[in-house]
């Protein structure tokens, strides 16, 4: 898995980032690197669309946010695609191609011997939550879905996944910052 978590704030950055790499989390990619396509996790995402997260879940539905060639802050746009390989999404959002920053909130968390990131979007009063996770002896990644504070699904990926959602993507797509980062927590 190669996971992307930087700059949580000020000092905290330095002992993040020093924690991430002794525990083993590859390095930070510079900011103008674009993610690398992903061969080993299954995806909906299609050539020559970005792969940022992409994996299975125990049912076989594949989990996917799929970015445009030309994705940046001002170009672009970002979809998070829930189905199977070879059919139409069950589910797209957003339905129509706009920037990830007005479509998405994100979120980071530190914790000891890691972190996690998120994105998350609502369609109505349904919130999703799309995440990714590294901690001492854990590797996490999937999607939260809730009504108010009520959880009405918890998907984990299985098998091989690639994720590249963290703050670093997050401050290059100038994401909002989720207002309810406090709340969240990965399952």
């Amino acid at each position: 898995m190669t996971t992307t978590l930087r700059s949580f704030a000020g000092a905290r950055c330095t002992a993040v980032l020093i924690l991430l790499l002794a525990v083993g989390v590859p390095p930070l990619r510079a900011a103008s690197s674009p993610p690398a396509p992903v061969s080993a996790a299954p995806t909906l995402c299609a050539a020559p669309e970005l792969v940022l997260l992409s994996c299975a879940t125990a049912s076989g539905k594949v989990i996917s946010l799929c970015g445009s060639p030309d994705l940046d802050e001002l170009r672009g746009s970002l979809q998070y695609r829930f189905g199977s390989v070879g059919t139409k999404p069950e589910l797209s959002y957003p339905a129509a191609p706009q920037p990830a920053k007005t479509a998405f909130r994100s979120g980071a968390i530190p914790y000891s011997g890691g972190g996690a990131a998120y994105l998350t979007f609502e369609i109505g009063d349904v919130r999703y939550t799309v995440f990714t996770g590294v901690g001492k002896g854990w590797e996490k990644e999937g999607v939260v879905v809730q009504r108010g504070t009520r959880r009405l699904a918890s998907l984990a990926c299985r098998g091989p996944w690639s994720s590249e959602i963290g703050p670093e993507l997050f401050e290059r797509l100038r994401i909002p910052a989720d207002p309810g980062e406090s709340e969240f927590e990965i399952p």
